[in-house]
């Protein structure tokens, strides 16, 4: 697999220009002092959280082991349409179930992308993302403005079927709560699949952050191509 990972700090740098090249990783710091400091903060106040594999016929990734998967309805409640999203899994711990990992999967349109490198940018992708956050309202981004500020990083990598994922982590307010979002993006034989992990941002940063990286990191969608080699039935 190759992989570009960007993390911005503060107002987020342009990353239009980001090529991927097998095994690099950028990282855009202000300096390799602040990038010792942050590692240094993140490894003392981060636990190591236990993680499990989950497979289904399409795609596997691995979990924090504490969540637990749960009943999606066929149709979406206040419009009676067909839902999009195909797993939930939700913090099982007491008062914690706010915290949710969710896949959705939706076709795409006949002569539409086959790849989300089509859709532009990793940067320019976790705008559109945020743009959407923000058209559904509700004060999630204190009013808009610049986009970028509010996003943490983004990452491109190829897997081994040449699949092209973009991964963007971003920061968000629900009901003035700040948390933080994983949203993980891959066209695969007509479908755009999204991952997306979210939690409180307290909580992400002393304890989570690095499980939600790795459930976004280790996502994987099974290619028609690939589920034949593997003699994986195909839903």
């Amino acid at each position: 697999t190759s992989r570009v990972v960007v993390r911005m700090q503060g107002v987020a740098q342009s990353g239009a220009d980001a090529k991927l090249s097998r095994r690099t990783l950028v990282r855009n710091f202000a300096s390799i002092s602040a990038l010792v400091a942050l590692s240094g903060a993140a490894n003392a106040s981060e636990q190591r959280i236990e993680m499990r594999e989950l497979e289904y016929g399409y795609c596997t990734m691995r979990v924090p082991a504490m969540y637990v998967e749960v009943k999606v309805p066929l149709r979406n409640a206040a419009s009676s349409a067909m839902s999009s999203t195909i797993i939930l899994l939700k913090d099982g711990r007491a008062g914690l179930a706010g915290n949710t990992i969710s896949l959705s999967r939706q076709p795409i349109p006949d002569g539409g992308i086959r790849s989300v490198a089509e859709l532009g940018s990793p940067v320019e992708v976790a705008e559109r993302l945020l743009g959407a956050e923000h058209a559904r309202g509700s004060g999630a981004l204190n009013g808009g403005g610049d986009l970028k500020k509010y996003v943490r990083s983004v990452e491109q990598r190829l897997s081994q079927d040449e699949l092209v994922y973009y991964t963007a982590e971003y920061a968000k307010r629900v009901l003035g709560v700040p948390r933080v979002v994983l949203t993980t993006l891959v066209a695969a034989d007509g479908q755009l699949y999204a991952l997306t992990a979210e939690e409180d941002a307290g909580r992400f940063e002393r304890e989570m952050g690095a499980a939600l990286r790795e459930t976004a990191e280790s996502f994987e969608v099974f290619s028609k191509a690939i589920r034949a080699m593997r003699d994986i039935p195909i839903v």
